[in-house]
């Protein structure tokens, strides 16, 4: 058994997640939502970092941000059609549904977790290069927000 506090995003999206989804090999998001939910936000982050803590940071940034109930954070391991995941990703990162997702928010949430671990992955160098480069310009217009998620 996992201690609430060792639980991670990783673990959420193995043990919740997938069997949940399984029967209707679907997204998380396409068994819970009751309509589209466009992305506003676009969530980078590793999946190893403490779940309670990356939620925290979530809720956080929605009070700064002063944020609606109603508005929607994507999230891969929700957003994402883990039984089909060819259909998501295209076999090209420049065309697949996270692409999709960043060109449609406003802004881009990088959730940092203590060690940093994050910057060494790939993709979430990736993502955080994307979206450094969708706020330059004048008309941009993309925000892209960093959140730590540590222990209070």
């Amino acid at each position: 058994p996992l201690e609430p506090h060792a639980v991670t995003t990783h673990d959420v999206a193995e043990r919740v997640v997938r069997p949940a989804t399984e029967p209707r090999s679907c997204s998380y998001v396409e068994l819970v939502a009751w309509h589209e939910q466009p992305p506003r936000w676009y969530v980078s982050h590793w999946w190893g970092e403490p779940f309670l803590l990356f939620v925290s940071s979530l809720g956080q940034h929605s009070l700064d941000r002063r944020l609606r109930g109603s508005t929607s954070y994507w999230v891969s391991a929700y957003a994402i059609n883990k039984h089909r995941p060819e259909e998501d990703t295209a076999g090209d990162p420049g065309k697949g549904a996270f692409r999709r997702a960043l060109a449609g928010a406003v802004g881009t949430l990088s959730v940092l977790d203590s060690g940093a671990v994050c910057l060494s992955r790939v993709w979430c160098a990736y993502e955080f290069w994307l979206s450094a480069n969708r706020t330059q310009g004048p008309t941009s217009g993309h925000r892209h927000d960093l959140y730590t998620a540590l222990d209070a």
